[in-house]
């Protein structure tokens, strides 16, 4: 085949793949999955070993995606990855040996032999370097400037992706740490500890996963549940911190707080707190269909209020309360095989005598102060 017909078919080829990852890029939601789309275009498209890209992190690189390797982290300015961040030039190592940037340190640890590496830097929408890409052996000949300027594309594709991915963990770190304050709040006015839902949420998520549920829908649980009482806010004094066992209507007071809690959180269009709103409003509803507010039975309960209710009642029963003892495990386990069918969903009851083992590890670790 002439030269030029070779190059126009591989210009073709070229093309053809960009096209297909830019579709499975604009169907992935998650940043992380969408990093790693690129760098699994960028392999393809230069047809080398590996690519990873490297994200600043205080004062050094670490690798946001990497084939084949766990998570790497080095000196914000070493290395061929750290010599391309600090001059924001591309850097190309056809002869690493030769290279005085290059750390053979790694390939001496992994026994990975590196021949040839083209790295260039990923600049944000202010002009800064914020990460490396990073392109390691070309499985053919060496790396040029076709090679080049295809990882420069690439890299130029990936900065709004890696500052969008940054700014989503820093609103999700914030998210966290005001759920975990209205949650505490709840619990500070009932004289609880802000671990105790701290452990519901943590032990909502050992049972969502055991369950099977998919990973975002363990993480949600575990960021969700710890509102499961934040109605009590709604409720007075004397009746949350009664020493005495409630009157009639002292306990249809108490009641409220799952209405309170739900009303409160359904008002947002979050997605997080409309899932709160559920397990706030549905936490103390019974397999049975005896329990409240709405007298709700079997899966019309909440899949997530049905976990939190057994994760809760776990973790009132085994610590101490200013009106009793903790139960030892052995009879809040007695109690749940008796409850399945009744107060329980019986596939919740029966996930947690699958991972029971993990259930007083949360209480450890999260002990009250």
């Amino acid at each position: 085949m002439p030269e030029g017909a070779e190059g126009e078919a591989r210009d073709g080829e070229l093309l053809h793949l960009v096209l297909d990852y830019v579709g499975k890029i604009a169907g992935e939601r998650g940043a992380d999955a969408q990093l790693l789309l690129m760098a699994d275009m960028a392999r393809g498209l230069l047809a080398c070993d590996r690519c990873s890209l490297w994200i600043a992190d205080g004062d050094e690189l670490r690798t946001r995606v990497a084939h084949d390797v766990d998570e790497l982290r080095i000196p914000l300015r070493s290395g061929v990855a750290g010599k391309c961040f600090e001059r924001g030039k591309p850097i190309v190592a056809n002869d690493p040996a030769a290279c005085p940037w290059f750390n053979p340190e790694v390939d001496r640890k992994t026994g990975y032999e590196t021949r040839n590496i083209l790295a260039v830097p990923i600049f944000g929408s202010a002009g800064n370097a914020i990460g490396v890409y990073q392109a390691i052996n070309k499985r053919e000949g060496e790396f040029g400037g076709h090679d080049l300027r295809l990882l420069m594309m690439v890299a130029a594709y990936s900065g709004k992706s890696l500052e969008n991915a940054r700014l989503l963990e820093e609103v999700e770190q914030t998210q966290n740490e005001l759920v975990h304050l209205l949650g505490e709040a709840g619990e500070v006015r009932s004289r609880e500890t802000g671990n105790h839902v701290k452990r519901v949420g943590e032990l909502c998520y050992i049972l969502a996963r055991e369950m099977g549920l998919p990973p975002r829908d363990c993480d949600l649980i575990r960021l969700t549940a710890p509102l499961h009482d934040m109605g009590k806010l709604g409720v007075r004094d004397t009746v949350l911190n009664s020493p005495n066992p409630l009157s009639p209507e002292e306990y249809e007071e108490m009641k409220l707080h799952t209405q309170i809690g739900e009303r409160f959180l359904a008002r947002s269009d979050r997605r997080v707190l409309r899932v709160a709103a559920q397990i706030a409003g549905c936490h103390h509803e019974k397999w049975d269909g005896s329990g409240y507010p709405n007298g709700l039975s079997g899966e019309e309960i909440p899949l997530f209020a049905r976990i939190c209710a057994l994760a809760d009642v776990y973790d009132a029963l085994v610590n101490d309360r200013c009106y009793k003892k903790g139960w030892p495990q052995e009879r809040v386990e007695a109690l749940f095989r008796a409850e399945s069918g009744r107060h329980f969903d019986p596939k919740v009851v029966e996930a947690y005598f699958r991972c029971k083992e993990e259930f007083p590890r949360v209480s450890r670790e999260l002990l009250d102060g």
